[in-house]
């Protein structure tokens, strides 16, 4: 069941100001059983500085306390959503998140794409790479630069 923001706090908006940050989180916190929201760490663990109040910009409303890094990774996912169109497409950004989990758990097919290098060939590209490197070292020294 999805909570509601009266499920939260109370029965109407509360417009905060920032000297009630800290015991909103604080509450959210509890209620959290102090786990940040999406990657589910005890955010007793992390300094205060690392524990966020997160918020819908759009809005203002708070959604809950998060840690810094999961509060960053929303907010640059929320950014590319918007950066590259699909918000125009009028598909949810929680439909596409919830597609690319289906896609991620999916088995893939037995075709290797073209760009794909094993372990060993990469290791082999970057042993030609710092040869020609150092040949390209070696004959400027030679030419006096």
């Amino acid at each position: 069941m999805k909570e509601t923001k009266e499920d939260i706090m109370c029965e109407t908006d509360v417009l905060m100001k920032t000297k009630d940050i800290a015991v909103v989180k604080s509450i959210l916190l509890v209620k959290q059983k102090y786990k940040c929201l999406i990657c589910k760490r005890d955010l007793r663990e992390l300094p205060s500085k690392q524990v966020h109040l997160h918020h819908i910009h759009e809005t203002g409303y708070v959604q809950g306390v998060l840690c810094a890094n999961c509060n960053r990774y929303e907010g640059r996912v929320l950014n590319w959503f918007m950066r590259t169109g699909l918000k125009k497409t009028n598909i949810p950004i929680q439909t596409i998140l919830k597609n690319l989990i289906v896609m991620y758990d999916k088995t893939p097919t037995n075709y290797i794409h073209p760009s794909y290098k094993t372990p060993e060939q990469k290791a082999k590209l970057k042993q030609i790479k710092s040869l020609r490197k150092r040949k390209k070292s070696s004959k400027n020294k030679s030419k006096g630069f």
